[in-house]
């Protein structure tokens, strides 16, 4: 259960393990949730956040919806639109 328990991520969760990254002109630091893009601040969800932090492990790498929907949902069952709006 504790398995479990640590792979099923809560709304609330926590990035502060996670060092800061960029993408382009995109900072993104994933402890504070926020994504600076030429000097303008924005925080973001935590689901998108886990998708961006997916994208850029896996930088010059094809991502498939399947491998987005296992890391990043659970394998939980999620719409197309789910996963394009996490993405937008």
């Amino acid at each position: 259960m504790d398995a479990l328990r640590s792979r099923v991520q809560p709304s609330s969760e926590r990035f502060d393990d996670e060092p800061p990254f960029r993408l382009g002109c995109a900072s993104i630091d994933p402890s504070s949730r926020e994504v600076t893009i030429n000097g303008e601040c924005e925080r973001i969800q935590p689901q998108p956040l886990r998708v961006l932090m997916l994208l850029h492990r896996r930088k010059g790498r094809v991502v498939t919806r399947d491998e987005i929907i296992d890391q990043c949902w659970d394998r939980r069952i999620v719409g197309d639109d789910v996963i394009n709006r996490a993405i937008l």
